[in-house]
């Protein structure tokens, strides 16, 4: 009876490393699907328009210290040091805030490119999960992630069918190897 029992644990044990080693893999070149994406030009318009909205007012910032430097060289000779110091802490001021507004620029860039990319990463992303279910593939590897180890024979190139299932027509082909 113990004899019985050891082989059957022995049986299920082996049946079920079997098992999870003949579950399918797959890797994806996830970001050229992303750049890919018709949705990405609007993307990087927006973006730019963004940039140069804040650009265009760092510009303003630094034309209004400038100028304000230029009136503390024209003074007269016989101004206060009350006035010019006055001066000087304004333009101390304004470069305060070019660099306050800069951090503020770059954050709001940073949300606002999150925002516009996040519909396009969720309707990749669906489009993944579709076809993993569709192919039976329990995992999904980033070829464009930097891995130890891929082995590409052993794993399925989904990208194409992903690109299929969300219309990209793009003719550049993408990675098939990752980079190992």
């Amino acid at each position: 009876m113990k004899r019985t029992i050891k082989f059957l644990l022995v049986a299920a044990f082996t049946l079920g490393s079997t098992a999870l080693f003949a579950q399918k893999l797959g890797r994806i070149d996830y970001l050229g699907i992303i750049q890919a994406m018709p949705e990405m030009t609007t993307v990087q318009e927006s973006l730019q328009k963004a940039e140069t909205e804040y650009r265009e007012h760092l510009e303003s910032l630094q034309v209004e210290a400038n100028r304000k430097v230029d009136e503390i060289q024209r003074l007269p000779e016989g101004t206060t040091e009350s006035v010019r110091q006055l001066r000087q802490r304004e333009v101390v001021e304004l470069q305060q805030r070019y660099q306050e507004y800069l951090q503020l620029a770059q954050q709001g860039l940073e949300q606002t490119q999150m925002e516009l990319m996040q519909p396009l990463q969720d309707k990749a992303d669906a489009a993944i999960q579709k076809i993993c279910k569709a192919q039976g593939i329990v995992a999904v590897f980033q070829i464009d992630q930097q891995a130890i180890y891929l082995d590409a024979e052993a794993t399925i190139d989904i990208t194409a069918a992903v690109r299929t299932e969300l219309g990209i027509t793009a003719t550049a082909t993408p990675a098939t190897t990752p980079a190992q």
